[in-house]
């Protein structure tokens, strides 16, 4: 589930093991209300969160760690990976 509707990814067999998680994450972003920081930040878009997916599905291996998921107040998300000294 994700938003109140689903979102389908087709073949993913097996399953990445950081995606279940990462849905999680957006999922909560994209259940943020309009005005969520009290400055007038716009909700987040769907469209964003496949985005992000798909994103992530193209960039991530096993091994590489989630990144922080941010809301902007423009209705997108920010993602920062921070490891070993390394901000990115």
């Amino acid at each position: 589930p994700l938003l109140d509707g689903q979102l389908i990814i087709e073949d993913c067999d097996p399953l990445p093991p950081w995606l279940p998680s990462a849905i999680r994450s957006l999922d909560a972003l994209g259940g943020l209300p309009a005005n969520w920081d009290s400055y007038g930040a716009e909700k987040i878009r769907p469209s964003n969160i496949v985005a992000t997916v798909h994103l992530l599905l193209a960039v991530m291996r096993d091994g590489t760690p989630l990144p922080s998921f941010i809301p902007t107040n423009q209705g997108t998300i920010h993602l920062e990976w921070h490891m070993r000294g390394v901000d990115l």
